[in-house]
């Protein structure tokens, strides 16, 4: 005769062990900072050539004309739509072939032309910052382009050339 109580603690133990198992690598490897190296950020000037605004992250998408000429697409990482929105972006800030500069910490292998993205300085001098304002704080960055007071600093980035 089954025990009923040995099935239900059997089976609410395999579901602990699945879900540790299935959810716990895939949610370190997603937030292990993906060999940005964030303590030497760059400046990157280009221009848009996408902005997608999806979950779980947005990506920015910019040509990079270096100092010799040559065009490189870099993509940058944010992050997802609602915590853009809670500090202070609109899907349609970016437009496709605007002229922007992004400091960003580039991945540690620069060949990937990827980085995850702390803020970007629009053509009109607009300042898009990654973190959330404080509460209280006003939403978005003040009218003049200023850098909000809730930006995270960057401390000094290298220009990208």
């Amino acid at each position: 005769m089954l025990n009923l109580r040995s099935l239900k603690t059997r089976l609410a133990m395999g579901g602990a062990l699945a879900a540790a198992v299935l959810s716990g690598p895939g949610a370190m490897a997603h937030h292990a900072g993906l060999g940005f190296d964030i303590s030497h950020p760059y400046i990157f000037h280009g221009t848009v050539k996408k902005f997608a605004w999806s979950n779980p992250h947005a990506w920015l998408f910019i040509d990079v004309t270096k100092s010799d000429g040559t065009v490189e697409l870099w993509g940058f990482e944010a992050g997802g739509p609602n915590a853009l929105d809670r500090a202070g972006w609109h899907k349609d800030d970016i437009p496709e072939g605007a002229k922007v500069t992004v400091v960003g910490a580039a991945s540690r292998d620069t060949s990937k032309h990827l980085g995850s993205l702390q803020k970007v300085i629009l053509a009109d001098g607009r300042t898009l910052g990654t973190e959330a304002p404080p509460p209280g704080a006003p939403k978005g960055p003040p009218p003049g382009g200023d850098q909000p007071a809730f930006a995270r600093p960057v401390g000094a980035p290298t220009e990208y050339k």
